[in-house]
């Protein structure tokens, strides 16, 4: 029998116990009993207890534990009040109070303890379903207990779907996918539980990332502890001031990626955290960057003075060298001449 068929075959069958609970022979227990803070004992204490259940919202939204409770009012006037219906009664209002505060849960977006109580209720359904003609009861809080998962999953589902952090959609979705897994919706648990999967794989591949640049960071800050000035930097390090400056891009580039993972993941503590570091590196940076173009422009100057002191010995070794050719010929002029 497919889903389809066996949900079709479940509700025929709870139309059919309606109408048996509604039906009895027996003669009306009258009373005038009232709800006390205890459990009901008496058939008059049932019956109270049931009644200041009407109108209860929760009963509205899922009609089912109304037709529930309705049938219990008359299962407590009706024929002979024997241990066996005393505890058909206490499961059904237990069940019922169950359900409220379930219900209840749900509205406030207490979704984990809805859940939690929606499962108390099924165990009582069990339970019910354990005394006599407590089945007639349990089918019809079956399907109603069904649908308070279905609407809970999608509302867990629809707030994954808003959510900017990514451990709290995991979560949602986790919920998501076990309540719809207690609806029986099988298709949408599978679905739901794949691509939570995914997510988690995801999330900590990135997570990784940003532990992995988090942890570069500060390496680099622990290296580069005294970059307070340019000169300070040169002072301490001298060409390994080069060095550090590599490092210090390769730390910023990391961390510029981690911060945009953590941004996107809503991670805003990480973030925050990640920040702060990336500052401060980048503060060192910048002192090394100039630290470096310092040093540079001083190599440079010194190349320069060397060059230029050569260049001016060069001159003056050309000068004089033409000067002794001139000499010379002149020399040989007046030789030749005498």
């Amino acid at each position: 029998m497919n889903a389809r068929t066996s949900r079709t075959a479940k509700v025929t069958i709870v139309v059919v116990v309606s109408g048996l609970i509604a039906v009895s022979s027996f003669a009306p227990i009258t009373g005038t009993a009232t709800a006390d803070e205890h459990d009901p004992e008496t058939p008059e204490e049932f019956l109270a207890t049931f009644q200041t259940l009407e109108g209860t919202e929760a009963f509205e939204r899922y009609s089912e534990f109304e037709i529930i409770r309705s049938q219990a009012v008359q299962d407590a006037q009706v024929g002979e009040f024997t241990p066996a219906k005393e505890e058909r009664l206490t499961h059904i209002l237990e069940l019922l109070r169950t359900v409220d505060e379930a219900v209840e849960m749900q509205d406030t977006g207490a979704y984990e303890d809805a859940l939690t109580l929606g499962d108390e209720a099924a165990e009582i359904i069990d339970d019910l379903r354990t005394v006599e003609r407590g089945e007639e009861y349990a089918l019809l809080a079956e399907i109603a207990l069904d649908r308070f998962y279905a609407e809970t999953a999608e509302t867990l589902l629809a707030e994954a779907e808003e959510t900017d952090t990514t451990p709290t959609r995991i979560d949602l979705l986790s919920q998501a996918a076990a309540s719809y897994n207690r609806a029986g919706e099988t298709e949408q648990f599978g679905q739901l539980s794949l691509r939570v999967d995914e997510t988690e794989q995801r999330f900590q591949t990135d997570l990784d990332t940003i532990n992995e640049s988090s942890a570069e960071l500060d390496a680099f800050l622990d290296e580069c502890d005294d970059c307070d000035s340019a000169a300070d930097v040169i002072m301490e390090e001298g060409l390994s001031v080069f060095g550090l400056y590599s490092d210090s891009l390769g730390a910023l580039s990391s961390g510029k990626e981690a911060l945009s993972m953590a941004e996107r993941h809503g991670l805003s503590d990480v973030e925050g955290a990640l920040n702060a570091d990336y500052e401060a590196a980048n503060e060192n940076s910048q002192t090394l960057a100039v630290a470096s173009v310092t040093m540079l422009v001083g190599y440079s100057t010194v190349v320069g003075l060397v060059v230029a002191l050569v260049t001016w010995r060069l001159m003056l070794w050309k000068r004089d060298f033409t000067d002794s050719q001139h000499g010379d010929v002149v020399l040989m002029g007046e030789m030749l001449n005498a």
